[in-house]
């Protein structure tokens, strides 16, 4: 393998010099995807594999080969052996005569955030520390990259990014390949979707033979790179190779099928995104309207500071999870606008501080003339003191799944009338928005969630406007400001002019 890395295919290679053994699933995806098999090459099993991967397909065009989308059911493999293995091979074996002296070639992977990012290039390092002859050539070790000197002479580093980066990180570099884990999931530092953005920084920079593997479990169609590269190319490659793979058919022994009928039977729609790798359907699954959230984001204001009245809602988190409030006003016209949002968010290894959260909140609320802010049950009693000596009222919002739905049906009715002004410039606020999901519940009940990201952060943003939201009058204003408030909710209201 030393003199003709060509010479051996990729599943040869996992399979004999690093002694991984590959189920028939991974076997056969890889063979088409990795090492130029045409489908019409297989025969019995792994045809049927095949064709439930990649459609009914013949022959792939060589030209379709440089990038390769695998939507892929979760717990499949498909971080350890079509992403990590996957790069250590190119990084091996890609040709790089062409680069000039001096030059350096580098196999990347990137992940929604760093610690994502640094386990899948924890399995790479894992795999070339197993093989004696591998391990040999490691040359540095960082937490974020390692090296390699190949036969030829060449250092390859293999390397990983987070996402949240973007594009700009990865420009000025030559890449034997690169691995986007979990592309759907990409966002930048504002919370946008940036996996279009990372991959056309990375395409021009692959050299020739190198590859660009598109790897995830999938969101929502209509979504992301992710679900439009797929779409694009499942059945009929036109500019890339695309791969269905839900997890019993990556691994298909009994302990994987039993944990997917497992959580099939606990929380169906969950097991058609997580296993089976189906995606979302647009609209169904998503709690808030997008094409709304887009109208109130672009609707024109032709009184934007009209007399109204004033609502404060607050999402405390402290050390995972951001602090956000939200201060809006139900204008005389009975539209709703969004005064200020503020969101702190915490940093590694440095928790936000409950008193100077709330002094931080009553200072913007103490601005705008509010004295009273509506939270949740969580981390009320710890941050009601503190408010109140910050010279603010913490008011708890009603507890239960019904308040819940009710607050959030409410907000989400008001987008849909056109009656909510969202800020355009608020891009982190109109991504969580965006992301918000619902399910139905047995005996007619709805969930409604926020996805967690893994670096952190919860849809606290949306949060806090759906309680501030909650807290207006039900009523129209004129009938409210004559002062015919519910006297249960009174205190929760300023007046605006």
């Amino acid at each position: 393998m030393a003199r003709r890395p060509r010479a051996v295919s990729f599943v040869r290679f996992v399979a004999d010099v690093l002694g991984v053994k590959l189920t028939p699933g991974q076997r056969v995806l890889a063979a088409v995807a990795y090492d130029g098999v045409q489908p019409g090459e297989l025969v019995d099993a792994d045809l049927e594999l095949a064709r439930a991967m990649f459609g009914e397909l013949e022959e792939i065009p060589s030209s379709m080969r440089a990038v390769v989308v695998a939507v892929c059911g979760a717990r499949g493999g498909k971080s350890y052996v079509l992403c990590a293995l996957r790069l250590l091979y190119l990084a091996l074996t890609v040709p790089i005569d062409a680069m000039a002296p001096g030059e350096q070639a580098c196999g990347l992977i990137v992940a929604p955030d760093l610690r994502l990012a640094r386990q899948t290039i924890r399995y790479a390092l894992g795999a070339a520390r197993s093989c004696v002859a591998i391990a040999r050539r490691i040359r540095s070790i960082t937490s974020d990259s390692f090296a390699l000197a190949r036969e030829d002479g060449r250092i390859v580093t293999i390397e990983c990014l987070p996402a949240t980066r973007g594009g700009a990180a990865l420009r000025g570099r030559t890449l034997v390949g690169a691995v986007l884990d979990e592309a759907a999931f990409f966002r930048d530092e504002d919370y946008s979707v940036n996996d279009a953005e990372v991959f056309r920084a990375i395409a021009p920079r692959v050299v020739p033979e190198g590859q660009i593997v598109i790897a995830s479990t999938p969101w929502a169609e209509g979504v992301g790179l992710l679900h439009t590269m797929f779409a694009e190319n499942h059945g009929h490659p036109r500019t890339a190779i695309a791969a269905h793979a839900p997890t019993t058919l990556l691994r298909s022994d009994e302990r994987t099928r039993a944990m997917v009928e497992r959580e099939r039977d606990r929380d169906p729609d969950n097991a058609a995104r997580e296993f089976d790798a189906e995606f979302m359907a647009s609209g169904a699954g998503l709690f808030f309207d997008a094409r709304a959230i887009d109208a109130s984001a672009a609707a024109p204001d032709p009184h934007p500071n009209e007399a109204g009245i004033l609502a404060v809602g607050a999402d405390f988190g402290f050390k995972s999870d951001s602090s956000a409030l939200a201060v809006v006003r139900l204008g005389v016209s009975g539209i709703v606008r969004i005064v200020e949002l503020v969101e702190l968010r915490p940093r590694k290894g440095s928790p936000l501080v409950p008193s100077v959260v709330a002094k931080t909140f009553a200072e913007v609320m103490a601005r705008h003339g509010a004295t009273d802010v509506l939270s949740d049950s969580f981390a009320y009693e710890a941050m009601r003191e503190h408010m109140q000596a910050a010279g603010a009222r913490l008011i708890a919002a009603a507890s239960g799944l019904t308040a819940k739905i009710e607050s959030y049906t409410r907000a989400k009715t008001m987008l849909n009338e056109g009656r909510v002004r969202l800020p355009s410039d608020n891009r982190r606020l109109i991504a969580q928005l965006k992301a918000v999901t619902s399910k139905p519940t047995s005996g007619g009940g709805l969930s409604i969630s926020s996805p967690r990201r893994a670096s952190g952060g919860h849809g606290d943003l949306v949060s806090a406007l759906v309680l501030a939201m909650g807290a207006l009058p039900a009523t129209d204003y004129a009938t409210n400001a004559a002062g015919l408030f519910d006297p249960n909710i009174q205190p929760l209201f300023a007046e605006a002019s």
